[in-house]
């Protein structure tokens, strides 16, 4: 009989896209290297973000109910015999844990906060080994462990060539409610001429007719609503960003990422990479500083310098380290 796990995570305008697509890449590497047969369970108002899970091809389940009610869940492992169950989700907490881990033989929690939990296994999103509150569980933190888009696995290590212009990727995720990327966009342009432009954004972005105001008649490309930006930040040479999963993503890369805070969850992450010069840290989305950007390292040999540093540090195969162990669990 095939082994079956499910996938307890949301997405929507507040939280964002991120922890969809990082079960999606833990999801689709396990698929490819287990005999899982994985679920999603998921608030069916994210309705929006469906099409993702469906362009990955997972079964997925719709919850009517409010978060903290289990007994959904609870019914929906039961009928498809589910015993292992992911969450990848800052509402559940361990009171809702106590109450589905009864019905389970192993619950396995992904987080970037530092909370306790009641679960088997729990993979803390941090890049160092930080484990200040005590949980009794088997925990893995630090970038060893740390998931992103197993897409980015082939690190491109040439150096860039001087070139006529600098690719640079602005992304402020699906939720860019404070308009970072006009922002950013609109203070850029002006400064300097030798630059390729890419711009993503989700399709129900709320500032999309400034947006278009200000990319009207350039080669500005904007993107919306893809499945995986993996290609995108390979090409870039230079990306701005919020904290988030993507901006770790631009680091293991190699890339030089500028960064705005912009929620509570990114700061630990941020405060490591800003220490070690791995990021250029512009501040919160409240008291941001573009002054930082400092036009002078937009060249082939102060990049080429920063990507070496970057690559030294960094390893891309948390995914893998993450499927590996959960591959093991009878």
């Amino acid at each position: 009989m095939q082994k079956s796990i499910a996938i307890r995570v949301d997405a929507d305008c507040k939280i964002g896209i991120g922890h969809l697509k990082r079960c999606l890449s833990l999801a689709t590497y396990l698929r490819s290297k287990s005999k899982y047969k994985i679920f999603f369970i998921i608030k069916h108002t994210t309705e929006k973000f469906h099409y993702l899970i469906k362009k990955y091809r997972f079964k997925y389940f719709l919850l009517k109910n409010p978060i903290s009610n289990t007994s959904e869940v609870i019914s929906i492992l039961k009928k498809n015999n589910i015993d292992k169950l992911i969450i990848d989700h800052y509402r559940i907490n361990q009171i809702w844990e106590k109450k589905i881990k009864k019905n389970l033989n192993c619950l396995i929690v992904i987080d970037d906060l530092n909370r306790p939990h009641l679960c088997d296994y729990l993979f803390k999103q941090n890049l160092n080994n930080s484990r200040s509150i005590k949980n009794k569980c088997e925990i893995y933190s630090g970038r060893n462990y740390f998931i992103i888009d197993s897409k980015n696995n082939q690190v491109d290590k040439k150096k860039i060539t001087n070139r006529k212009k600098i690719n640079i990727l602005i992304n402020f995720g699906s939720n860019d409610k404070y308009n970072l990327t006009c922002t950013f966009l609109k203070f850029l342009i002006p400064l300097a001429e030798n630059i390729n432009f890419s711009v993503i954004i989700e399709k129900k972005f709320k500032y999309i007719k400034e947006l278009n105001k200000i990319t009207k008649g350039s080669d500005i490309k904007i993107y919306q609503n893809l499945p995986t930006i993996a290609y995108l930040t390979h090409k870039a040479d230079i990306c701005f960003g919020s904290g988030g999963i993507h901006n770790i993503e631009r680091v293991c890369l190699g890339k030089l990422s500028y960064v705005v805070v912009t929620a509570k969850n990114q700061i630990r992450n941020i405060n490591f990479l800003k220490k070690k010069n791995y990021i250029v840290y512009l501040g919160t989305y409240k008291n941001y500083k573009l002054d930082k950007i400092d036009l002078n390292n937009f060249n082939s040999f102060f990049l080429n310098r920063h990507k070496k540093k970057l690559l030294k540090y960094f390893r891309v195969d948390g995914v893998k380290n993450v499927s590996k162990i959960i591959s093991r669990i009878k």
